[in-house]
Parts: C-alpha cells; structure tokens; sequence
C-alpha cells in the first residue's frame, strides 16, 4: 500500500495539487508509524481508523471553515479504502466456492474463501446461506 501511495503523492505533485499530495502523505505517516509500533495493525485498519478519526473532528469542526477541508480530506482517504462488498456478490463467490469444492462441509472454509476474495467483508452474515449451500 505504501508504494500506491507513494504513487499517488507523486501525481498530485506533478498534477500541482498540494492538498491531495499532504493529504496522501500524511496517510503515509500513519502507515510508516503503524509499522514502528509493538502490535502493528493491517494497513487497511491504519487507513479506515484515520479516515474515522477526521470523521469524528469533522463533526467537532462542522461550523469552522476548516470543516470543508476535512471533507476533501475524507475523500481522498476514502479512495484507498475498497468499497464493501453488497450482499449478492458474496453470495455469488460462497456460490462459486461450492462449485469448486462440493465436498467441502466447513462453513468457515467458505468464509475464508470469501474474505479471501474480498478482504473486508464479514463472512459472518452469509452463514445462513452458507448452511443451506451445505445442506444441497
């Protein structure tokens, strides 16, 4: 993820955009001191707490002028957060997950099979579909 960013840095800065790029470079920051600590957490929690944290001061700064700062902010941290997956989609990979291993009979597997496919989903809601899967 770091060098994304890095990447992304560089375009604002060629593109003379200096809000995205101190924007982007301070995500950097919190990844870079993420990485110091004893119990570093995923790169994508570091993103998705930051993104939280001017979420809250957003709230506290709603009537400054820095308040719409902390938007454009949110947005741009919010392009490296991937979006959730909705409901079909995952039924569709716990379907396909079932084509490919029709002995399988561990709802957890599929699970993992899902978050494998898409990191951030909570597997935990389709096991009611997962048992029905397994009960065919």
């Amino acid at each position: 993820m770091l060098e994304e960013i890095n990447q992304m840095i560089l375009e604002a800065r060629k593109g003379g955009d200096k809000f995205r790029s101190k924007t982007l470079s301070m995500v950097k920051a919190e990844l870079i001191n993420n990485g110091k600590s004893k119990k570093p957490m995923k790169e994508m929690q570091v993103v998705q707490s930051y993104a939280k944290k001017l979420q809250k001061a957003s709230h506290a700064f709603k009537k400054t002028d820095r308040y719409d700062d902390l938007v454009k902010e949110i947005d741009i941290i919010s392009e490296l957060i991937p979006k959730p997956m909705s409901r079909v989609e995952a039924k569709k990979i716990v379907k396909l997950y079932f084509e490919l291993y029709p002995e399988e009979k561990q709802p957890g597997f599929a699970i993992k099979f899902l978050k494998g496919v898409h990191g951030d989903h909570n597997g935990q809601v389709l096991v009611p579909e997962i048992m029905m899967h397994l009960k065919m």
